[in-house]
């Protein structure tokens, strides 16, 4: 059925953020990251403190899913979304939730970048690092299995 089928270019670009009028209901669209994948975007909806968070916030651990995925990066985008001063997270993923989604991943985060920059410092490699956090995360974070690594792969290139 899909046999010379093609994927339809895009009428509209945006490299930052832009604002639709659906009719009365405003959302804003705004291109975040690199977190999961280099083109993550976020859509908030005004006036209601609704946030389409896409895989930037949710209940499950984040994947870094793009050799481009950047803890700094994600950290930003935490903030941008805890600005927008949600009541209601949807996520791409899973059940709607609230600002608690950015809280989580900010912790989550925060630990990952903080021990794996210890752990370099020290001369560890990022096999090490990631077999080290495993064990140490295990209690705090169960959930955190194969998605641990792509963490610490992205914290390892950005700690000094």
């Amino acid at each position: 059925m899909l046999e010379g089928a093609e994927f339809r270019k895009a009428s509209e670009v945006f490299t930052k953020d832009k604002t639709i009028d659906l009719g009365g209901v405003k959302v804003k669209l705004l291109a975040v990251g690199p977190n999961h994948t280099a083109g993550d975007t976020v859509i908030a909806v005004e006036g209601d403190n609704v946030v389409f968070s896409g895989d930037t916030a949710m209940k499950a651990l984040p994947a870094f899913g793009s050799p481009l995925s950047s803890v700094k990066a994600w950290l930003t985008t935490l903030d941008t979304l805890d600005a927008l001063k949600p009541k209601i997270v949807v996520p791409s993923h899973g059940p709607n939730g609230d600002a608690k989604y950015m809280a989580d991943y900010r912790s989550y985060m925060q630990a990952v970048g903080t021990r794996t920059a210890e752990l370099k410092k020290e001369g560890k490699t990022v096999e090490q690092v990631s077999e080290t956090l495993t064990a140490e995360l295990a209690t705090k974070y169960p959930s955190a299995g194969g998605r641990l690594a792509g963490a610490v792969r992205a914290a390892y290139r950005e700690a000094p």
